[in-house]
């Protein structure tokens, strides 16, 4: 099957919307920049718990079990970092 050039026109994806200057102003504000370098952070410090101690998915349900989940990672790597300062 061939295409003729003027049926055929090239599939592309609809150019996304420009940012609009008050989100801007909002993104470039010192809190915004604050808040994405500690999510940055955070999740960091999760991958690394997560692949140093054998995260996996958690078998509690809700918040409260992520939280609990999440305070047995921290409390072992606390541990863990304890042990190396005493000896």
């Amino acid at each position: 099957m061939t295409c003729k050039p003027s049926a055929c026109t090239p599939s592309r994806f609809p150019a996304r919307p420009r940012p609009h200057r008050a989100r801007k102003a909002t993104e470039h504000g010192p809190g915004f920049r604050k808040l994405v370098k500690w999510r940055t952070g955070s999740e960091g410090r999760i991958s690394y718990l997560k692949h140093t101690y054998g995260w996996n998915r958690t078998q509690l349900d809700g918040k409260e079990g992520a939280a609990i989940w999440c305070g047995h990672a921290v409390f072992a790597h606390n541990l863990v970092k304890i042990g190396a300062l005493a000896s």
